[in-house]
């Protein structure tokens, strides 16, 4: 780690040596557990904010009242965090730092600003987040639109496909390469509006038509039976559920975010009655708190048959 120099060749014309003050060799095996022992204390630094760190890429979260409050807090935290990367010797890149304001009026224009080492830093209506794309309004369009585009793409190859593979080939493409869009962040994105989800389902349908080479006019219900999985608004449904059963039955292959996250009627009281296997429930009083993956999932998990909730290993996928 000592004693490291390094240069530059362009056009057969090499740079002098360089000496190497800080860092660590790129593409080293112990390059990746450094770095995380090296940016790990970043949250310290910004104590009254919430502060995500996933490899080089840092999130701050503040909220507050007032929006005020909130550009007050976020200028606040934002120079303690520079202060945090020149002491490291950490660079930050302006350019691609953003920020987004979620609330009610988010695509309203403010007259608020917000610097970073004296520059200005963008307002985005959506950014992406470990894979997700968030918007300001959090009605996933976005999301659902980047989805859209990367399942339309495969429509042409399938049909292509289609006449020279069985089908056990093509239902593991399907499971390979559509699928997987399709599941991951389905418990947030799919937290929308069924017009909202419309022509991603349509076009979801489209390929299972393809694969199973079926007419147009063939019920969706048989296709998704055949590859024994759910559609969209069902899936959700379905991961929603699974991680209620994790959580009361296999607590351990969850983050210690979720401890507390759900309350069930026998902690509420002791009386022996037939919903103490549910959750409790609060009445959410706005059209807001309906939506709210914590209201949605007890209300689907107290919708289950009691025998259902008794099983205490995971509950496998069987289309009906």
């Amino acid at each position: 780690m000592t004693n490291r120099q390094q240069f530059v060749t362009f056009a057969d014309v090499s740079s002098d040596l360089g000496k190497i003050s800080c860092g660590e060799p790129q593409g080293s095996v112990l390059g990746p557990l450094l770095f995380l022992l090296y940016v790990n204390d970043i949250s310290n630094s910004v104590p009254n904010a919430s502060n995500k760190l996933f490899a080089d890429d840092t999130n701050l979260f503040v909220h507050s009242i007032t929006l005020d409050y909130v550009v007050m807090k976020v200028n606040t935290s934002l120079r303690s965090l520079s202060n945090c990367f020149f002491v490291n010797k950490l660079s930050l890149s302006i350019d691609k730092t953003s920020y987004s304001i979620f609330w009610k009026r988010a695509r309203i224009k403010h007259n608020y600003t917000i610097q970073l080492r004296d520059s200005d830093i963008k307002q985005v209506n959506c950014s992406k987040y470990l894979g997700v794309y968030v918007d300001s309004n959090l009605d996933w369009k976005d999301h659902i639109d980047y989805i859209y585009k990367k399942l339309i793409k495969f429509i042409s190859t399938f049909y292509k496909l289609r006449c020279k593979l069985n089908s056990e080939v093509l239902k593991m493409l399907y499971f390979s390469v559509i699928y997987p869009h399709l599941l991951y962040g389905v418990e947030v994105y799919a937290n929308t509006s069924k017009s909202s989800l419309k022509r991603l389902m349509v076009q979801n349908n489209k390929i299972l038509h393809v694969l199973q080479m079926q007419p147009r006019d063939a019920h969706t219900v048989q296709l998704y039976k055949k590859y024994n999985t759910l559609p969209i608004p069902k899936l959700r449904n379905y991961q929603l559920l699974l991680l209620v059963h994790k959580l009361l039955y296999q607590s351990n292959k969850l983050p210690a975010a979720y401890d507390g996250y759900f309350v069930p009627n026998s902690a509420v009281h002791s009386y022996s009655t037939r919903s103490s296997s549910d959750l409790h429930l609060l009445s959410p009083q706005t059209a807001v708190g309906k939506i709210l993956i914590k209201f949605k999932i007890s209300q689907l998990w107290n919708q289950l048959p009691d025998q259902l909730k008794q099983i205490r290993s995971q509950i496998p996928l069987i289309y009906s």
